[in-house]
């Protein structure tokens, strides 16, 4: 009964002096942080399930907060975040080619229509991966080429009929513009600004891989 009237009590004392003893417990907590951790620490390893429980109803009951919480440290650890990626990317790059091999193999469908997309997106990128490729086929030398900066050097005026380029027309047009090598890549020339011209399509696929006059081609950036 003792015990009992002794709990009592202190229920009530607690209850009137609520604020008084959360104080006592912060100031107590902020002046012993060592002593903090390492009893969480210890309770936590020893009550891990309780733990789980905890952290799953905290991060259900607060999103919002945890999210900002998570965008500000990434915002302050970009560089520490960067040397992650870049050390896990090093370490799992065969276990990403094997996945990605994988995916591409059950999604094979899936790719195929991504893929036709982004081509269909961005014709100008796929035109120059393909000048590229065949470039490095005939082991010369290559440089990133924006097509629309030759045809602003060129004055937008095909260089082998001499007649103006409509800028409205699109590939596969006759009439639209195309980037003609000026010595091709077969005979030796360089996938370069100075080796480049503009021409309208079908001009540029009568000459095939003939090799005008150099003096009335040959163009310098």
């Amino acid at each position: 009964m003792d015990n009992e009237k002794r709990k009592a009590r202190c229920r009530s004392y607690r209850k009137a002096n609520s604020e008084r003893i959360k104080a006592q417990v912060m100031a107590w907590q902020k002046a012993n942080p060592e002593k903090v951790r390492a009893y969480t620490k210890a309770w936590r390893e020893k009550n891990p399930e309780k733990v789980k429980e905890y952290d799953k109803n905290y991060r259900k009951s607060h999103p919002k907060k945890l999210n900002a919480y998570a965008m500000e440290w990434r915002a302050a650890n970009s560089e520490k975040i960067k040397a992650y990626h870049k050390t896990y990317s090093k370490a799992t790059s065969d276990k990403r080619k094997l996945y990605n091999k994988i995916y591409r193999e059950i999604n094979a469908e899936k790719e195929k229509a991504r893929l036709k997309g982004y081509h269909k997106a961005h014709p100008e990128k796929g035109r120059e991966k393909d000048r590229k490729r065949r470039a490095l086929k005939q082991t010369t030398q290559v440089e990133p080429i924006n097509e629309k900066i030759v045809y602003l050097r060129d004055g937008w005026i095909c260089q082998h009929c001499k007649k103006r380029v409509n800028k409205e027309l699109r590939h596969p047009d006759p009439m639209s513009a195309s980037l003609d090598h000026i010595i091709p890549l077969s005979k030796g020339g360089t996938h370069t600004y100075a080796n480049v011209q503009l021409a309208h399509l079908q001009c540029n696929l009568s000459k095939q891989d003939g090799v005008l006059p150099q003096g009335e081609q040959l163009r310098w950036f």
